[in-house]
């Protein structure tokens, strides 16, 4: 006979309890997850405060979501050659080389050493970009709005008026989505 006392329990209840503590750490690091991580709700400040480029709520673009897929290409194609025989840039490369300008004054700003001077005429570039950028879009827009005929212009005005109205709704929480 074996002189050694000890019990030893069987493996099915060393599995067993080592499932329940993988449960139960599981459990924890997922409340504690839930509380850090909010989802993303349409609407709310912090979606948008998430997609740093965004199309003005009067902008071209928005002018011309009602008409049809036909015409809204032929406005734009127009007053983008329009735009561009007038001297002004494209805003895609307005929007492409100010990206550009904050990225370089980001890695500036990153630098071991300070350039007061290079920060200084990133930051002054950043200004011409964004004033050159607001009168390209200003532009734009004068030229899709010399396209539209007076009934899609009153048209896409309405429009406007009820997103911007949904889109105060939907801030106050009294938005329902049409079924």
């Amino acid at each position: 006979m074996s002189t050694d006392t000890t019990t030893v329990l069987p493996i099915n209840k060393w599995i067993i309890a080592l499932l329940i503590s993988i449960a139960v750490n599981g459990l924890l690091a997922g409340l504690l997850l839930s509380k850090q991580v909010k989802p993303a709700v349409p609407g709310s400040d912090w979606f948008r405060s998430q997609h740093a480029v965004q199309i003005r709520p009067n902008g071209p673009r928005h002018l011309v979501r009602n008409l049809p897929p036909e015409r809204r290409k032929q406005v734009m194609m127009t007053a983008m050659k329009n735009l561009k025989s007038q001297g002004n840039e494209h805003p895609r490369k307005l929007f492409k080389r100010l990206r550009q300008a904050k990225h370089k004054t980001m890695r500036l700003l990153r630098a071991e050493e300070l350039d007061t001077k290079a920060i200084e005429q990133s930051l002054a570039d950043i200004r011409t970009l964004n004033q050159k950028l607001a009168v390209s879009g200003d532009a734009l827009m004068i030229e899709v709005l010399a396209q539209l005929t007076p009934a899609e212009r009153k048209a896409a005005e309405a429009a406007l008026r009820q997103r911007k109205v949904q889109r105060r709704q939907r801030q106050d929480g009294q938005y329902q989505e049409p079924q």
